[in-house]
């Protein structure tokens, strides 16, 4: 057994949420279930205690018959190494519930999750402050968090030192057509000035060269 497990209670909703985190998540599967016996305040044989396991780890779910609720100051951060993963759950957890920026939500009975794609580790581990920074400005302008995107911001901010956010993923603009520069006047060699049979120089200087 682990050493710290956590531990949900629910007023009267601890089984249903047992069998729909179970159904959420890929590699997950249902424990033990206890049920109150007689002198309970609830009726006989309804659901006390179970518990279940997500990626080989283990959550406990209590019935208390009182609703304590659930508060986001305390939530479960789900790493997923694919963008794919991140949409499922998403989807998933949130049907009921509500949804908040930077990948947070609520699920229909109150618990709160992150989901996470496994990029914002890499990101968050980097040495460069300002290359982190770029990162969180972009996630904290989502509500589900793309990963493949923020591996975009990412990259552009290591290889590019930076720039325009918000033109970090967004396809280069084609240039206008370039159009022939129009050649300069033929200069007088003396004057350097543009020649013209109506400037007085061009023509003194024409009349000069006629035998």
């Amino acid at each position: 057994m682990q050493k710290i497990t956590t531990f949900l209670t629910f007023k009267d909703q601890a089984e249903d949420a047992l069998k729909f985190y179970t159904s959420v998540f890929r590699n997950a599967k249902a424990g033990d279930i206890q049920r109150y016996g007689d002198g309970a305040p609830v009726p006989k044989g309804s659901f006390m205690t179970g518990s279940f396991e997500i990626a080989g780890q283990t959550f406990f779910v209590l019935n208390a018959g009182t609703d304590f609720g659930f508060a986001p100051g305390m939530s479960l951060f789900v790493d997923c190494p694919t963008q794919e993963e991140v949409d499922e759950l998403w989807d998933r957890l949130s049907e009921g519930g509500s949804v908040q920026a930077c990948g947070w939500l609520t699920d229909k009975f109150g618990v709160s999750w992150q989901i996470v794609p496994s990029v914002m580790r890499k990101v968050l581990a980097d040495k460069d402050p300002a290359k982190v920074n770029r990162v969180m400005q972009a996630m904290m302008q989502m509500i589900k968090l793309d990963g493949n995107k923020l591996q975009q911001v990412y990259e552009a901010a290591w290889t590019h030192g930076g720039g325009d956010l918000a033109a970090v993923c967004r396809p280069a603009s084609p240039l206008p057509p370039t159009r022939p520069r129009p050649r300069p006047p033929p200069t007088h060699p003396l004057t350097r000035r543009p020649t013209c049979k109506s400037s007085p120089i061009c023509f003194l200087t024409a009349a000069a060269k006629r035998p």
